[in-house]
């Protein structure tokens, strides 16, 4: 079975104390994940932002504004990847993106 790129956004604002948290599941397939990144909107202040899977940590930055990663994972519908970010600008948006093939469950090689 052949795959098919995938590139998903999750996007929140940061709340009053500069934190914010986003989610993302596979919807029914499986994610060969080939990098991930993270951004705010503004960056007067130096977020720091922590990426998990299933709650366990998987790995973390101090430039939460603009960094990435080739970090490699296979997530499965039942799989949670969660961002975390602290010490933002209030009211900055904070995105997480995830990229890589996408397979029918139980289709990945």
């Amino acid at each position: 079975m052949v795959g098919q790129p995938f590139r998903v956004p999750a996007t929140t604002t940061l709340d009053a104390a500069g934190a914010g948290e986003v989610s993302l599941q596979p919807p029914g397939v499986v994610w060969d994940v080939s990098g991930m990144s993270v951004e705010t909107s503004t960056s007067t202040l130096h977020p720091r932002a922590t990426v998990e899977i299933n709650g366990g940590f998987v790995e973390g930055t101090y430039s939460g504004h603009r960094d990435s990663s080739a970090s490699q994972h296979r997530l499965t519908p039942t799989d949670v990847v969660r961002c975390s970010w602290t010490g933002g600008d209030v009211g900055a948006r904070a995105t997480l993106r995830i990229w890589g093939v996408q397979y029918p469950d139980g289709k990945a090689p």
